[in-house]
């Protein structure tokens, strides 16, 4: 989003995404937002302060007036990604979305295993890709089922590159292959692709299957071209493009709602 710049907000604008800005980076660049879908309730907060600031003071009274805002803003997800192992502590502890997910990304490799015990608390949905996941154990010297036991994960989600994603729930373990493109040209930001489509769904009311393979199909296409952005494809390609993956997968009980009554 921060490479999108303010002409990426622009088009979001003009598809019929309502945009409203909360907090705005030294440079004007939008880090912080609600998404709200024209023809739905669920709003979504995105918040990412990129690399840190040399101007600590500045940033830290900018972050609190931002936490201030979103506290009293009624969330369905809250997504932490950054760097920053404090600010996300913070927006977990502090606000009371149905959803807390945390993706950690690369930066995972710096937090001790007291931090990410400290993550995991407040957190119930988890999205790393497979070194993540394989750093995550080796650190925590656990497994999946008992880390989403301990810790009361409603989901863990380890995404595999080419070979598809699984998801670990109540009901156990479920895998999902990926979708074979015709030519793979750069795989950056898939993850991020899976996990906006994924949870955009989910949220909407989809089934557990449902939110997985919506992930695992707008994954696909950012294969296929440098950056997110510019792989974006209209919204009748993409319903093409579910079907075929449907209809690689095999016939079973599609996984019932996943969301709890609040």
């Amino acid at each position: 989003l921060q490479g999108g710049g303010n002409d990426h907000f622009r088009s979001l604008k003009e598809a019929g995404v309502k945009l409203q800005f909360l907090y705005h980076s030294l440079k004007n660049t939008a880090k912080a937002f609600i998404i709200r879908g024209p023809r739905i309730a669920t709003k979504l907060m995105f918040f990412y302060p990129g690399p840190l600031l040399n101007d600590r003071k500045g940033f830290t009274q900018q972050f609190n007036s931002f936490k201030t805002s979103l506290c009293r803003t009624k969330l369905d997800l809250l997504y932490v990604t950054s760097e920053d192992h404090l600010r996300n502590l913070e927006l977990l502890k502090g606000t009371c979305p149905k959803y807390k997910v945390y993706a950690p990304g690369p930066h995972l490799r710096f937090r001790s295993a007291s931090q990410i015990k400290d993550i995991l608390k407040h957190a119930n949905i988890v999205i790393v890709n497979r070194s993540e996941n394989d750093f995550l154990l080796n650190v925590l010297r656990s497994d999946i089922p008992r880390i989403r036991e301990k810790y009361n994960l409603f989901l863990y989600i380890v995404t595999l590159d080419i070979d598809g994603a699984k998801a670990y729930a109540s009901d156990g373990e479920h895998f999902f292959p990926a979708y074979r493109v015709n030519h793979e040209i750069d795989a950056t930001g898939c993850g991020d692709a899976f996990a906006g489509a994924f949870l955009g769904h989910l949220i909407s009311g989809a089934s557990l299957y449902d939110a997985m393979i919506a992930g695992i199909v707008t994954g696909s296409f950012i294969v296929e071209s440098f950056g997110c952005y510019p792989a974006m494809p209209k919204m009748t390609v993409w319903r093409n493009r579910l079907k075929s993956y449907r209809r690689t997968l095999p016939r079973e009980k599609q996984t019932e709602s996943l969301l709890w009554s609040s």
